[in-house]
């Protein structure tokens, strides 16, 4: 079997109060009732400390105990550890230091779907901590890593075959002995369905936006919701969720003024463009935080993030307001921008005049604040039924 993600946050009676002592990322089964394997091993790596009440400093997150038919983890998560417990000896590993459990009482993991409502603020917190934890908790950037291209998974594949016919899709297929999880889109509470939404739709493309509003007010803010829909006319894609009182300030902007650049981000200046995601009141302009550099458009007022290789000027072809079929607000404004200028830095484009991806080094949204970049590419030529019409049709008798 093989090792599956499941965040837990730890809860303690600490000092007389309940506080939500920390986040732990537990690899395993997604119980400990469904721990298999006499080999797998269950890493435990503590998060750091957070506490609503910052005035209290305490060494300990609390106590994260799981079991199975064969062994019992049972110890405190210490910030900045990681405690390792391997099931085939049963042994600790003797790096692991536990503090004493005397010092917490009534223990309790809540795993990512709490069975209590009154959790999820906190259960929120939590994921939200896990999400931005500091550099020095996880691995150093790779900035040798490089995008190449490889062979696809299957290069035998042939027409009409079954996943299972190989190694790695007998492996995938495995998974689905778990079950399926339905979720009833309709009454499932809404950040839970969000955070499912993004976490599966992945990865996505990330438009940096940059409009003025009516006042000259200049915004830039990132958008993962972004795509192509047309090619010839050329027009993009932008949504912008807007919240119960507030519609977003891009979506307002173009409105009003009718254009919008999109910048497209690479990895050398991710953070500088995550700093523009703030929620800042609509008077203040994000551009001055980002350390990000204007350049002037040619069609268009808003200006370019300089520091992109690949940019769109963009003018309003049509917003779409997205209303809610039960509450009638306005939830999502989808606005379609038609392209009128593009600009790219000559070192990012191959000699065919497309941009290569190695070069250009963009960035992806996955699932709550993780971004990725790109890793190995694979090329797959689409069929042409004039050239495999005679062979699919023969295969599939």
């Amino acid at each position: 079997m093989y090792a599956k993600s499941v965040f837990v946050t730890v809860f303690g009676n600490l000092q007389g109060g309940l506080v939500p002592g920390g986040a732990g990322l537990v690899c395993s089964s997604r119980s400990a009732a469904e721990i298999q394997p006499l080999t797998e091993t269950l890493f435990i790596r503590s998060l750091r400390y957070f506490s609503e009440m910052p005035e209290q400093h305490h060494e300990g997150l609390g106590i994260m105990r799981t079991a199975d038919p064969f062994d019992t983890f049972e110890g405190c998560c210490y910030p900045g550890n990681s405690y390792q417990f391997d099931r085939r000896d049963g042994m600790m590993s003797a790096s692991a230091k536990l503090p004493h459990p005397e010092a917490f009482h009534e223990p309790k993991v809540l795993y990512l779907e709490p069975e209590d409502p009154s959790h999820e603020h906190h259960l929120k917190r939590s994921l939200n901590f896990l999400s931005s934890m500091s550099s020095h908790e996880l691995p150093h950037f790779d900035e040798q890593a490089a995008f190449k291209h490889t062979a696809p998974p299957d290069s035998a594949w042939t027409y009409g075959q079954r996943v299972d016919a190989n190694f790695q899709g007998k492996e995938w297929l495995l998974g689905e002995s778990d079950g399926w999880k339905v979720v009833d889109a309709g009454s499932e509470n809404p950040m839970k369905l969000y955070a499912l939404m993004i976490s599966g739709i992945v990865p996505r493309p990330i438009a940096f936006v940059s409009t003025v509003s009516a006042t000259g007010i200049e915004n830039l803010a990132p958008f993962s919701w972004f795509n192509q829909v047309s090619a010839n006319p050329p027009v993009i894609s932008i949504s912008c969720t807007n919240g119960p009182t507030r519609i977003k300030d891009t979506a307002n902007n173009i409105k009003a003024t009718k254009g919008f650049t999109v910048s497209i981000i690479s990895e050398a200046f991710v953070e500088y463009s995550n700093v523009c995601s703030i929620d800042a009141p609509e008077e203040v302009s994000e551009w001055p935080a980002s350390g990000l550099t204007k350049k002037s458009s040619i069609h268009v007022k808003p200006a370019c993030v300089k520091e992109s290789a690949f940019i769109m000027e963009c003018e309003l072809f049509e917003a779409i307001d997205v209303v809610h079929p039960a509450t009638g607000q306005t939830a999502t404004t989808l606005i379609l921008g038609l392209v009128k200028y593009v600009h790219v830095r000559k070192d990012v484009l191959t000699e065919n005049g497309t941009v290569d991806p190695a070069r250009l080094k963009p960035v992806s949204r996955l699932g709550d604040t993780t971004y990725s970049r790109l890793g190995d590419g694979f090329r797959l030529a689409r069929p042409s039924w004039s050239q495999e019409g005679e062979k699919l049709q023969e295969a599939t008798k």
